[in-house]
């Protein structure tokens, strides 16, 4: 991984997301590993209310044998754009990206499985079988970093499945996208071990 762990990873400023204020005030509640969202946090991302076309922001610092920051964006109701940059990955290599059902709360393993409260198989965002946290695969480049912008459709930030307060993780192997044929790939997508994680946390709304 040499080059890659030796480049500064870009800051807030880098990516654009200067606007980004996290607002370390907020009481986000114990992080007991639970998959509940505490009532400070739903109040503000329309857990227990509908929020109509307000934008809300969220943010994950990923930390573990790779490191990273990803913003996640909704508009109302719409899909959720996920943009970041990850370091620290193997050049030209091929990694799953999936929300998980828990906050991190110690090692990667406390994120628990991924976040599936609709009990789909695992598929691609796009497929009509798929977790809400499927993101497919992060490609890093010949450095070793992975600069990414996706909207999933399934994704929310906001209602009943918001993903606030949950984890995204960054797997060891590719994601087969449920295409195996076997249990663990419709479960996981043969992804293997975590490389790193981070829990979602809320920015903002307006």
């Amino acid at each position: 991984m040499g080059i890659a762990n030796q480049i500064q990873l870009p800051t807030f400023e880098d990516l654009d997301i200067k606007d980004l204020n996290i607002d370390t005030s907020l009481d986000y509640g114990p992080d007991d590993g639970g998959a509940e969202i505490s009532q400070p946090v739903a109040a503000f991302t329309g857990a227990d209310k509908d929020h109509g076309s307000m934008m809300i922001k969220a943010v994950t610092l990923i930390r573990g044998q790779v490191n990273g920051i990803v913003r996640l964006v909704q508009v109302g109701s719409g899909p959720t754009l996920v943009s970041g940059i990850v370091k620290g990955l193997y050049p030209f290599s091929k990694h799953g990206f999936h929300v998980h059902e828990y906050r991190v709360t110690g090692d990667c393993e406390s994120a628990g499985e991924h976040y599936n409260p609709t009990r789909e198989n695992h598929g691609s965002p796009f497929s009509v079988q798929s977790h809400v946290g499927d993101f497919g695969n992060l490609v890093a480049d010949g450095l070793g970093f992975s600069r990414f912008h996706v909207t999933n459709p399934k994704l929310s930030l906001r209602g009943k499945y918001s993903v606030i307060e949950r984890s995204l993780v960054i797997h060891q192997r590719p994601d087969d996208l449920g295409m195996g044929l076997n249990h663990e790939s419709r479960k996981t997508g043969n992804s293997g071990g975590r490389l790193g994680c981070g829990t979602i946390k809320f920015v903002s709304i307006g």
